[in-house]
């Protein structure tokens, strides 16, 4: 599947006009799926392919683990690096993720969804958004200048060009604030199966919990019928389930990689329907799930203390896309995948880090300094897998608020200096323009000017940013937009009847 997530990744832009929809990918996720049921109430018919990984799990075991989970994938080709040998773990360990399900599940029973910062899928497709798009679209364009200095004026040059094209933007400044934390995380999963084998997968991933549980029930089995003791199979065992119990290896943690199998001197380890299947799960402990559960219902008020849920909003500057629901509804619904980022023509999406809350870290909004609202793309609610980010047409998206625009006249360089400059009515997308010109009077050293000055209405602004972005006075624009006004709010407005 990782090549399938890269597939959709490298296609998921509008170079061409066209994109891949990467968030197909989301639909045969049954953690997401059951999360934001529980959360929300409420789950697409799309999420309903995630069915067939667990009606697979139940026949087969963790099969999705260990042949179809792109961060599976990552762990196993960073593991390959380790020098095989026998690993000291503990039986505990294996517990922890079992315990990180219980505590989701919890929280997302009073609509608290995290699950969205745990998920493989999400995790993976945000670290691909996040750090590996820009890293690579700036690597390949610098070798680009480099052949262009090196091999100037050749006919080799412009296939090169029609070849980088395919993968990469025009613009290649692209960059998100949250990366270097972000893509830091992401190198610590990696780097840890340096030291324990698919350390992610075995101890903390919440969805290989979850297929540990459904596995336990599983027709096809490990069968060993006789064993030396030689310990191949502990060596080479990707999930740990050998390691305790070579001859009775835990179903709930066997992600049937077949090594066991493939590498037995004796032939004993061989995978087949169970006749008389004996429980060889992980033993949880009824009174850590308990625990557990306790700690998600003493976390659940510290999520709720944020202003969110009266408000329907944080922050004047958290800018959320056109087709965002309400704010605490999107909460329950986003599962911080980098989609809707990966997407946005302008790399006006970032992920916010605590400007919503805990709850709502690495979800998205606007900056408009980096890259405005297109006035027409409406692909960030498109590529939504979760409805968080309602889909809409691309003449709904038009006539949708996110914010309104606001000049700060000390700044405005017809208000402060008397000099005309009319670049935000210039660029202002919509037809009836939102920001008008008038004629003002201004005096400097006792001079009186005549000028044209911007004035913006709220009632046509849509707060798409891109008068913000091109203001010249680029340190502070003196055109700024906030969140205030925004269709999806009924509180968040000016003017309150």
């Amino acid at each position: 599947m990782i090549f399938l997530i890269l597939f959709l990744f490298t296609k998921s832009d509008t170079k061409n006009g066209t994109y891949t929809d990467i968030s197909i990918a989301f639909y045969v996720d049954p953690l997401t799926m059951i999360m934001n049921l529980l959360a929300e109430h409420t789950v697409s018919i799309l999420f309903l392919f995630s069915l067939i990984i667990v009606f697979l799990t139940l026949i087969t075991g963790r099969t999705f683990c260990g042949w179809i989970c792109p961060l599976g994938t990552l762990n196993d080709m960073v593991g390959s690096l380790k020098k095989r040998e026998t690993e000291i773990v503990k039986i505990s360990h294996f517990r922890v993720k079992y315990l990180i399900l219980v505590f989701l599940i919890t929280l997302s029973l009073f609509g608290v969804n995290l699950a969205g910062f745990l998920d493989p899928l999400s995790l993976t497709i945000r670290s691909f958004t996040i750090i590996l798009y820009p890293a690579l679209n700036i690597s390949l364009h610098s070798m680009y200048e480099f052949l262009t200095g090196l091999f100037s004026g050749s006919e080799f040059l412009p296939r090169v060009y029609s070849f980088m094209k395919m993968y990469l933007i025009e613009n290649y400044k692209v960059y998100f604030y949250q990366s270097i934390f972000i893509g830091s995380l992401f190198i610590l999963i990696l780097m840890a199966n340096l030291i324990l084998k698919r350390f992610w997968c075995r101890y903390i991933c919440p969805l290989g919990a979850l297929l540990g549980i459904i596995s336990s029930f599983s027709f096809i089995r490990r069968r060993v019928t006789h064993c030396n003791e030689c310990n191949v199979c502990k060596v080479n065992c990707n999930g740990g389930a050998s390691i305790i119990d070579v001859k009775n290896a835990h179903i709930s943690e066997c992600v049937m990689c077949m090594n066991c199998s493939s590498m037995c001197p004796e032939e004993s380890v061989k995978f087949k329907m169970a006749g008389e299947r004996k429980n060889t799960s992980i033993d949880i402990g009824k009174r850590r799930v308990l625990i557990s559960a306790g700690v998600g219902l003493v976390a659940y008020p510290l999520f709720r203390a944020a202003p969110v849920s009266s408000l329907g909003f944080i922050s004047a500057t958290l800018i959320r896309p056109p087709g965002a629901r309400r704010e605490d509804i999107l909460l329950k619904n986003c599962i911080k995948c980098g989609a809707c980022m990966k997407v946005c023509i302008t790399n006006g999406l970032n992920p916010t880090l605590f400007k919503a809350g805990i709850q709502g870290m690495w979800t998205p909004y606007l900056i408009p300094k980096i890259g405005h609202c297109e006035y027409n793309c409406n692909l960030c609610s498109q590529v939504c897998p979760t409805g968080a980010i309602k889909p809409v047409t691309l003449s709904e998206k038009k006539n949708i608020k996110i914010g309104t625009a606001h000049i700060n006249k000390n700044r405005c360089i017809a208000y402060k200096d008397a000099k005309g400059c009319l670049v935000c009515e210039e660029v202002c997308p919509v037809p009836e323009k939102a920001v008008k010109v008038e004629n003002i009077q201004v005096q400097i050293d006792n001079e009186v000017r005549f000028v044209k000055a911007p004035r913006v209405v709220s009632s046509l602004c849509i707060g798409c940013g891109i008068c913000e972005k091109n203001c010249p006075v680029v340190d502070m624009p003196a055109i700024y937009v906030t969140s205030v006004g925004e269709s999806r709010s009924e509180e968040n407005q000016e003017l309150l009847e």
